[in-house]
């Protein structure tokens, strides 16, 4: 039985997950072609496979109301969904996000966009009828340590793609060794062209991550850039400052302001006083593992707009 279960969930995680057609499951698989789709359907009657259907047109305006006036947001956009997996979640904030910021921008805009699963999966989901004279440029360096979420001029251009603009290319990585490497390449003109659009940035799209230490502490979770970057004494130091999460790479504590902590200074990245100077910083995020960070960002006035689910709000809306 455990054995039948087992191979649902891998045809099915093939199929619906990871985009991978019948043939090549049934040739991955050893199985006949012919029995894929019996699976398939097998899998949805036992209910290993569940459909969420979302209407990304479709807010909840009392929620956002809500949040609105408690937090100070110029926006918050909430749509109704059920209680899903993360991976799923990210998914469906990213198709209403998609969906605000291909309505909001217009022809002059320079947007700077952060990386994460959620800003990927917007990315992934964005529609343009007609192309924007916009520029879209990362907020801060990449990472080829992590899933493709975290490279964030393969976001940036691909955002420019289907947005019908124009994307920069920050060549830096998001973390380096030492504050001296930092200060010495943010001089060069290549990384000094970039930082002169952040000035000029009139959109920002950002995730909100919760603290390093809680992905540590769960297993089968998306890796975080903290898994990777964070020395010992950063570590130590983050706990101290009683870390709630991270915007952009720089983390914030409680009360949602950016912490005074070293492992800024090795951050090739815009720091939240670069993010307020931005007319509009549009904030994506969800999921009940997330409602404390997202709580302290917002309590911090860090965000014009807050992207999120119905349960998530809830949650926000109780604090």
């Amino acid at each position: 039985m455990s054995s039948d279960v087992d191979l649902l969930v891998r045809i099915s995680t093939l199929y619906y997950e990871q985009g991978v057609n019948q043939n090549e499951i049934a040739e991955i698989c050893q199985i006949e072609r012919s029995r894929i789709s019996r699976l398939l359907l097998q899998a949805r009657n036992q209910g290993i496979v569940q459909f969420h259907v979302v209407n990304p047109t479709r807010n909840n305006t009392d929620l956002g109301e809500r949040l609105q006036k408690k937090y100070g947001l110029q926006e918050a956009i909430v749509f109704d969904t059920l209680d899903i997996p993360d991976h799923f979640l990210k998914k469906t904030i990213g198709l209403v996000a998609a969906k605000y910021i291909s309505n909001i921008l217009k022809d002059g805009d320079i947007l700077a966009i952060s990386w994460g699963e959620t800003i990927f999966h917007t990315v992934q989901g964005l529609q343009s009828e007609f192309p924007r004279n916009v520029i879209v440029v990362p907020a801060l360096g990449g990472s080829s340590l992590l899933t493709p979420a975290y490279q964030v001029n393969e976001i940036a251009n691909k955002a420019a793609e289907k947005l019908g603009g124009f994307s920069r290319t920050l060549y830096a990585p998001a973390f380096v060794d030492t504050r001296e490497t930092r200060d010495a390449m943010i001089k060069s003109k290549d990384i000094q062209a970039i930082t002169d659009l952040w000035k000029s940035a009139t959109v920002a799209l950002v995730g909100i991550g919760r603290s390093p230490f809680t992905y540590r502490a769960q297993a089968n979770v998306d890796q975080h850039f903290g898994q990777f970057y964070l020395y010992e004494h950063e570590q130590k130091e983050l706990l101290d400052h009683g870390v709630m999460g991270d915007i952009n790479a720089r983390f914030f504590g409680e009360d949602g302001k950016e912490l005074n902590v070293s492992i800024h200074d090795r951050v090739i990245g815009m720091s939240f006083q670069d993010l307020m100077c931005i007319p509009k910083v549009i904030g994506v995020a969800g999921g009940s593992s997330k409602v404390d960070a997202i709580h302290s960002v917002l309590s911090g006035r860090d965000l014009s707009v807050l992207i999120t689910d119905s349960l998530t709000a809830q949650g926000l809306a109780l604090r």
